[in-house]
Protein backbone atom coordinates (compact mmCIF):
# COMPACT_ATOMS: atom_id res chain seq x y z
CA UNK A 1 0.00 0.00 0.00
CA UNK A 2 1.37 3.35 -1.35
CA UNK A 3 2.49 5.03 1.95
CA UNK A 4 3.41 8.72 0.79
CA UNK A 5 2.58 10.10 -2.41
CA UNK A 6 4.45 12.85 -4.64
CA UNK A 7 2.81 14.04 -7.58
CA UNK A 8 6.42 16.00 -8.86
CA UNK A 9 8.06 12.63 -8.41
CA UNK A 10 5.52 10.80 -10.52
CA UNK A 11 5.56 13.55 -13.20
CA UNK A 12 9.15 13.10 -13.08
CA UNK A 13 9.13 9.47 -14.02
CA UNK A 14 7.14 10.13 -16.38
CA UNK A 15 8.56 12.80 -17.89
CA UNK A 16 11.89 9.93 -17.89
CA UNK A 17 10.15 7.70 -19.40
CA UNK A 18 8.72 10.03 -22.48
CA UNK A 19 12.49 11.09 -23.15
CA UNK A 20 13.16 7.60 -23.15
CA UNK A 21 10.52 6.94 -25.82
CA UNK A 22 11.70 10.19 -27.86
CA UNK A 23 15.08 8.81 -28.09
CA UNK A 24 14.65 4.92 -29.21
CA UNK A 25 11.97 6.53 -31.98
CA UNK A 26 14.83 9.19 -33.28
CA UNK A 27 17.24 6.59 -33.63
CA UNK A 28 14.84 4.36 -35.40
CA UNK A 29 13.42 7.60 -37.80
CA UNK A 30 17.61 8.64 -38.59
CA UNK A 31 18.35 4.57 -39.25
CA UNK A 32 15.63 4.76 -41.97
CA UNK A 33 17.15 7.97 -43.18
CA UNK A 34 20.56 6.73 -43.75
CA UNK A 35 18.96 3.98 -44.94
CA UNK A 36 21.83 2.01 -43.43
CA UNK A 37 22.31 0.30 -39.64
CA UNK A 38 23.91 2.23 -37.60
CA UNK A 39 26.02 1.89 -34.79
CA UNK A 40 23.65 2.85 -32.10
CA UNK A 41 24.08 -0.28 -29.55
CA UNK A 42 25.72 2.00 -26.86
CA UNK A 43 22.61 4.69 -27.37
CA UNK A 44 20.43 1.79 -26.71
CA UNK A 45 21.99 0.42 -23.95
CA UNK A 46 21.89 3.76 -22.10
CA UNK A 47 17.93 3.92 -23.07
CA UNK A 48 17.58 0.58 -21.79
CA UNK A 49 19.38 1.14 -18.76
CA UNK A 50 17.37 4.63 -17.79
CA UNK A 51 14.08 2.41 -18.42
CA UNK A 52 15.66 -0.50 -15.85
CA UNK A 53 16.10 1.72 -13.30
CA UNK A 54 12.92 3.84 -13.55
CA UNK A 55 10.79 0.77 -13.15
CA UNK A 56 13.03 0.06 -9.87
CA UNK A 57 12.27 3.38 -8.98
CA UNK A 58 8.97 3.09 -9.27
CA UNK A 59 8.51 -0.51 -7.33
CA UNK A 60 10.28 0.80 -4.77
CA UNK A 61 7.86 3.77 -4.76
CA UNK A 62 4.94 1.80 -4.65
CA UNK A 63 6.72 -0.03 -2.14
CA UNK A 64 7.76 2.00 0.83
CA UNK A 65 6.05 5.57 -0.36
CA UNK A 66 7.96 9.04 -1.47
CA UNK A 67 11.54 9.80 0.07
CA UNK A 68 13.77 12.63 -0.06
CA UNK A 69 16.40 9.79 -0.49
CA UNK A 70 14.57 8.18 -3.30
CA UNK A 71 14.09 11.70 -5.58
CA UNK A 72 18.07 12.35 -4.46
CA UNK A 73 19.00 8.77 -5.97
CA UNK A 74 17.12 9.71 -9.30
CA UNK A 75 18.82 12.71 -9.62
CA UNK A 76 22.43 10.80 -9.33
CA UNK A 77 21.45 8.18 -11.58
CA UNK A 78 20.12 10.68 -14.17
CA UNK A 79 23.02 12.86 -14.03
CA UNK A 80 25.51 9.85 -14.64
CA UNK A 81 23.38 8.60 -17.25
CA UNK A 82 23.61 12.19 -18.97
CA UNK A 83 27.78 12.22 -18.34
CA UNK A 84 27.54 8.96 -20.26
CA UNK A 85 25.30 9.83 -22.78
CA UNK A 86 27.98 12.97 -23.57
CA UNK A 87 30.77 10.77 -23.40
CA UNK A 88 29.35 8.70 -26.34
CA UNK A 89 28.81 11.63 -28.14
CA UNK A 90 32.55 13.53 -28.29
CA UNK A 91 32.70 14.01 -24.79
CA UNK A 92 34.28 17.69 -24.14
CA UNK A 93 33.09 18.40 -28.46
CA UNK A 94 29.72 16.61 -27.45
CA UNK A 95 26.82 19.14 -28.61
CA UNK A 96 24.58 17.40 -26.29
CA UNK A 97 26.37 19.09 -23.28
CA UNK A 98 23.76 21.47 -23.11
CA UNK A 99 21.78 19.10 -21.48
CA UNK A 100 23.29 19.17 -18.36
CA UNK A 101 21.63 22.80 -17.94
CA UNK A 102 18.29 21.84 -19.43
CA UNK A 103 18.37 19.43 -16.61
CA UNK A 104 19.27 21.73 -13.96
CA UNK A 105 16.18 23.89 -15.37
CA UNK A 106 13.79 21.17 -15.22
CA UNK A 107 14.67 20.47 -11.37
CA UNK A 108 14.72 23.93 -10.65
CA UNK A 109 10.78 23.20 -10.88
CA UNK A 110 10.75 20.43 -8.66
CA UNK A 111 12.99 20.95 -5.30
CA UNK A 112 14.08 23.79 -3.56
CA UNK A 113 16.78 26.19 -4.33
CA UNK A 114 19.52 24.99 -2.06
CA UNK A 115 18.68 21.38 -4.19
CA UNK A 116 19.11 23.10 -6.95
CA UNK A 117 22.44 24.39 -6.51
CA UNK A 118 23.61 21.13 -5.46
CA UNK A 119 22.43 19.45 -8.62
CA UNK A 120 24.04 21.98 -10.75
CA UNK A 121 27.63 21.75 -8.85
CA UNK A 122 27.37 18.31 -8.97
CA UNK A 123 26.58 18.20 -12.73
CA UNK A 124 29.92 20.40 -12.88
CA UNK A 125 31.74 18.12 -10.98
CA UNK A 126 30.46 14.68 -13.19
CA UNK A 127 31.37 17.04 -16.15
CA UNK A 128 34.65 18.29 -15.14
CA UNK A 129 35.79 14.79 -14.65
CA UNK A 130 34.95 13.39 -17.38
CA UNK A 131 36.54 15.97 -19.67
CA UNK A 132 39.73 15.64 -17.27
CA UNK A 133 39.56 12.23 -17.99
CA UNK A 134 39.51 12.54 -22.08
CA UNK A 135 42.19 15.29 -21.95
CA UNK A 136 44.65 13.25 -19.82
CA UNK A 137 43.77 9.72 -21.25
CA UNK A 138 42.25 7.96 -18.40
CA UNK A 139 39.59 7.26 -20.54
CA UNK A 140 39.45 6.36 -24.63
CA UNK A 141 37.29 8.49 -26.28
CA UNK A 142 34.35 7.29 -27.83
CA UNK A 143 34.62 6.74 -32.19
CA UNK A 144 31.06 7.70 -32.44
CA UNK A 145 30.09 7.79 -36.41
CA UNK A 146 28.29 10.85 -35.32
CA UNK A 147 29.82 12.81 -33.14
CA UNK A 148 33.86 11.98 -33.38
CA UNK A 149 36.17 13.20 -30.58
CA UNK A 150 39.00 14.67 -31.18
CA UNK A 151 41.26 14.96 -28.17
CA UNK A 152 44.72 16.87 -28.55
CA UNK A 153 45.01 20.50 -27.18
CA UNK A 154 43.65 21.38 -23.95
CA UNK A 155 42.32 24.97 -24.29
CA UNK A 156 39.01 23.73 -26.02
CA UNK A 157 38.26 21.51 -23.03
CA UNK A 158 38.89 24.19 -20.60
CA UNK A 159 36.81 26.43 -21.93
CA UNK A 160 33.80 23.70 -22.57
CA UNK A 161 34.03 23.35 -19.13
CA UNK A 162 33.89 26.86 -18.16
CA UNK A 163 31.27 27.84 -20.45
CA UNK A 164 29.25 25.07 -18.53
CA UNK A 165 29.80 26.30 -15.05
CA UNK A 166 28.61 29.14 -16.36
CA UNK A 167 25.79 28.09 -17.71
CA UNK A 168 25.06 25.23 -15.44
CA UNK A 169 25.42 27.63 -12.34
CA UNK A 170 23.54 31.15 -14.19
CA UNK A 171 20.64 28.76 -14.52
CA UNK A 172 20.88 27.39 -11.63
CA UNK A 173 20.31 30.78 -9.65
CA UNK A 174 18.45 32.64 -11.89
CA UNK A 175 15.85 29.73 -12.12
CA UNK A 176 15.18 29.58 -8.85
CA UNK A 177 14.91 32.92 -7.75
CA UNK A 178 11.83 33.74 -8.93
CA UNK A 179 10.61 30.18 -8.27
CA UNK A 180 11.49 29.89 -4.51
CA UNK A 181 9.84 33.47 -4.10
CA UNK A 182 6.17 31.97 -5.38
CA UNK A 183 7.17 28.81 -3.82
CA UNK A 184 7.28 30.74 -0.54
CA UNK A 185 4.11 32.86 -1.44
CA UNK A 186 2.32 29.78 -2.65
CA UNK A 187 3.53 28.50 1.47
CA UNK A 188 2.20 31.29 3.13
CA UNK A 189 -1.19 31.18 1.40
CA UNK A 190 -1.75 27.99 2.47
CA UNK A 191 -0.70 27.85 5.96
CA UNK A 192 -3.47 31.76 6.28
CA UNK A 193 -5.53 29.20 4.37
CA UNK A 194 -4.82 26.61 7.62
CA UNK A 195 -4.90 29.20 10.21
CA UNK A 196 -8.21 30.37 8.84
CA UNK A 197 -10.01 26.94 8.12
CA UNK A 198 -8.70 25.45 11.94
CA UNK A 199 -10.57 29.04 13.50
CA UNK A 200 -13.84 28.39 11.60
CA UNK A 201 -14.10 24.86 12.66
CA UNK A 202 -12.88 26.10 16.49
CA UNK A 203 -15.79 28.90 15.77
CA UNK A 204 -18.77 26.29 14.65
CA UNK A 205 -17.76 23.54 17.36
CA UNK A 206 -17.97 26.41 20.16
CA UNK A 207 -21.31 28.49 18.11
CA UNK A 208 -23.10 24.95 17.36
CA UNK A 209 -22.54 23.56 21.82
CA UNK A 210 -23.08 26.57 23.42
CA UNK A 211 -25.97 26.28 25.48
CA UNK A 212 -27.77 29.41 24.74
CA UNK A 213 -29.22 30.11 21.17
CA UNK A 214 -27.24 31.45 18.89
CA UNK A 215 -28.36 32.94 15.32
CA UNK A 216 -26.27 34.91 12.44
CA UNK A 217 -28.64 36.94 10.34
CA UNK A 218 -28.39 39.44 7.36
CA UNK A 219 -29.31 42.92 7.00
CA UNK A 220 -32.97 42.09 7.36
CA UNK A 221 -33.06 40.26 10.07
CA UNK A 222 -33.64 37.44 8.25
CA UNK A 223 -32.42 34.21 10.13
CA UNK A 224 -28.84 32.25 7.98
CA UNK A 225 -27.17 30.69 10.61
CA UNK A 226 -28.69 28.76 13.86
CA UNK A 227 -27.63 26.35 16.30
CA UNK A 228 -28.92 23.50 17.85
CA UNK A 229 -30.67 25.23 20.72
CA UNK A 230 -31.61 28.30 18.12
CA UNK A 231 -33.31 25.91 15.85
CA UNK A 232 -35.37 24.00 18.47
CA UNK A 233 -36.55 27.46 19.66
CA UNK A 234 -37.22 28.50 15.84
CA UNK A 235 -39.31 25.12 16.31
CA UNK A 236 -41.46 25.64 18.28
CA UNK A 237 -42.53 29.64 17.13
CA UNK A 238 -41.79 29.32 13.76
CA UNK A 239 -44.13 28.91 10.55
CA UNK A 240 -42.97 26.15 8.56
CA UNK A 241 -43.84 27.82 5.01
CA UNK A 242 -41.27 30.79 5.51
CA UNK A 243 -37.80 28.98 4.73
CA UNK A 244 -35.75 32.40 6.86
CA UNK A 245 -37.85 33.55 9.19
CA UNK A 246 -37.28 36.77 10.44
CA UNK A 247 -35.73 37.65 14.60
CA UNK A 248 -38.90 39.40 15.20
CA UNK A 249 -41.07 37.29 14.29
CA UNK A 250 -39.35 34.41 16.53
CA UNK A 251 -38.76 36.23 19.20
CA UNK A 252 -42.18 38.56 19.21
CA UNK A 253 -40.08 41.81 19.84
CA UNK A 254 -42.58 44.82 19.08
CA UNK A 255 -39.73 47.06 17.70
CA UNK A 256 -38.15 48.01 14.34
CA UNK A 257 -34.88 45.57 14.31
CA UNK A 258 -32.74 48.74 13.99
CA UNK A 259 -34.26 49.63 17.63
CA UNK A 260 -33.15 46.42 18.88
CA UNK A 261 -29.62 46.29 17.79
CA UNK A 262 -29.56 49.99 19.47
CA UNK A 263 -31.03 48.71 22.32
CA UNK A 264 -29.76 45.15 22.79
CA UNK A 265 -25.89 45.43 21.41
CA UNK A 266 -22.83 45.10 23.00
CA UNK A 267 -19.69 45.00 20.80
CA UNK A 268 -16.67 43.67 21.76
CA UNK A 269 -12.80 43.52 19.96
CA UNK A 270 -11.13 40.70 19.22
CA UNK A 271 -7.88 39.35 17.42
CA UNK A 272 -7.10 36.21 15.35
CA UNK A 273 -4.94 34.25 14.42
CA UNK A 274 -3.68 36.77 11.51
CA UNK A 275 -3.34 39.46 13.60
CA UNK A 276 -6.25 41.08 12.84
CA UNK A 277 -8.42 43.15 14.95
CA UNK A 278 -11.86 42.05 14.52
CA UNK A 279 -15.18 43.88 16.02
CA UNK A 280 -18.22 41.17 16.82
CA UNK A 281 -21.51 42.23 17.79
CA UNK A 282 -23.83 40.68 20.22
CA UNK A 283 -27.28 40.95 20.08
CA UNK A 284 -29.04 40.02 23.36
CA UNK A 285 -33.02 39.18 22.75
CA UNK A 286 -35.61 38.00 25.13
CA UNK A 287 -37.28 35.19 23.48
CA UNK A 288 -41.31 34.84 24.38
CA UNK A 289 -41.89 33.62 27.98
CA UNK A 290 -38.25 34.79 28.57
CA UNK A 291 -36.99 37.61 30.48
Amino acid sequence: MLKKRSHQFELYLFGRVLVATLVIGSTAIAQFIAQEVLNINPLNAVVIFMLGYTLISAFIYLMVGYSGLLMGVQFVADLLTLTFLVYLTGAYNSPLSVLYVLFVVVTAFLVSRRAVLHIASLAVIFYGILVLATVFGWIPPYPSEWFPAHVGDFRPAFFSMLYLLIGVMLSAVLITLPLERARMSMQAVQAEQLKVRSLQNMMQFVVTHMPSPFFLSDEDGRILFANDRGRSLIEKVHIESDENPRLIEIFQVPVSLSELRRRLSWTFITSGPDDRTYEVRVYSITGPGES
